[in-house]
């Protein structure tokens, strides 16, 4: 399977994800940071959709 092909598949199944240039496959060994910031960037847009589509399902005190 080449890199197209595995796009491809992220794209057609409507997957999230972030392609970072200069990573290996132990990314996050090589960028600590990056990775617990797209993390904790993911979290947080999940955490206010989640809250949009339906405001109890997060309780107070829960998110940041």
């Amino acid at each position: 399977m080449s890199y197209r092909d595995f796009l491809r598949i992220l794209d057609e199944g409507k997957f999230m994800y972030k392609v970072i240039p200069g990573a290996g496959h132990g990314i996050n060994h090589e960028q600590p940071e990056r990775v617990n910031a797209e993390v904790v960037s993911f979290l947080l847009e999940e955490s206010r959709r989640m809250k949009e589509a339906d405001p109890s399902a997060i309780q107070p005190g829960t998110q940041p």
